[in-house]
């Protein structure tokens, strides 16, 4: 995925964020504040150098029942069925609030 809604998606810094699994990316955790709660939706890599774009790793799924009702001879049915995240665990949720308070303390804002 090369582009997403960030409006309500909190992306903790690469700074907060080690071992990537593409070495040549810094990655960022995105956790989703507007999503049914906290979600943790994915990641986004960012090149190192200045070689590369970023793109997303999303977290995607059947939403609970849906996947029988997919017909996979149409893609539009199985990405209506699909669901995108995670319910986040407690210590994400505070690790993404404390980003958020960071943000709003210096003034800064997540940008894609």
């Amino acid at each position: 995925v090369s582009s997403v809604d960030m409006s309500s998606v909190v992306a903790i810094p690469h700074k907060m964020a080690h071992d990537s699994w593409f070495p040549a990316y810094y990655w960022d955790i995105l956790v989703c504040g507007g999503c049914e709660g906290w979600r943790h939706i994915g990641w986004r890599f960012t090149p190192k150098g200045h070689a590369g774009e970023p793109f997303y790793a999303l977290i995607v799924d059947f939403g609970e029942g849906k996947r029988s009702q997919a017909d996979p001879t149409h893609p539009e049915g199985v990405l209506e069925a699909l669901s995108v995240g995670v319910r986040a665990p407690a210590w994400l949720v505070a690790l993404a609030t404390a980003t958020l308070q960071a943000q709003i303390s210096t003034g800064t804002t997540t940008s894609t």
